[in-house]
């Protein structure tokens, strides 16, 4: 079938930057303006039963070498007895409503709790130190907005309770 393509991707968990075991791996399946990602994961021990699944990419700064990674949220995985498996689903050629689309993207991010990274690259490139530090979760410009002016509004600098999520597609 032309416009087809399909490939599979394992995914590797990191510890102080540095890649360890092998703790899983992901069949991506792309057909046109779609994508069908089906993710495996065995042997993943962490605190946390959730983890936080990304389609990221580099991130170049004035058309220099790569600096950091942009994630954009697809996901939300339980982990049971150290395993999980999650389907996501992209329709119309775009990662959520972000501007990337699925052939931009150069892997999956995986983020357990406050420090676990998983991670599984496809594209080739220069390698790159993987942790939270030069992650950034990508967020569409309105909610960015919504935010900002939400603190400002606040005095005490806490969150005001909302009786509407606005970034309940992104969280």
């Amino acid at each position: 079938m032309a416009g087809m393509k399909r490939f599979v991707t394992y995914i590797y968990a990191y510890e102080e930057e540095k890649k360890g075991s092998n703790v899983g791996f992901a069949r991506i399946e792309i057909r046109g303006q779609d994508a069908r990602i089906e993710i495996h994961l065995r042997g993943v021990y962490a605190a946390s039963a959730a983890c936080r699944v990304y389609l990221f990419q580099r991130e170049a700064s004035g058309g220099k070498e790569a600096t950091g990674v942009t994630g954009v949220l697809v996901g939300e995985m339980k982990l049971a007895n150290g395993s999980g498996d999650g389907i996501v689903v992209l329709k119309g050629g775009r990662v959520g409503a972000s501007p990337y689309g699925i052939t931009e993207m150069e892997g999956l991010f995986f983020v357990i709790g406050e420090e676990r990274i998983l991670m599984s690259r496809w594209r080739e490139g220069a390698p790159f130190k993987v942790g939270l530090s030069g992650f950034r979760e990508w967020q569409p410009e309105e909610t960015k907005g919504w935010q900002q002016k939400l603190r400002r509004k606040t005095k005490c600098g806490k969150q005001p309770r909302c009786s509407r999520n606005r970034t309940a597609g992104w969280r």
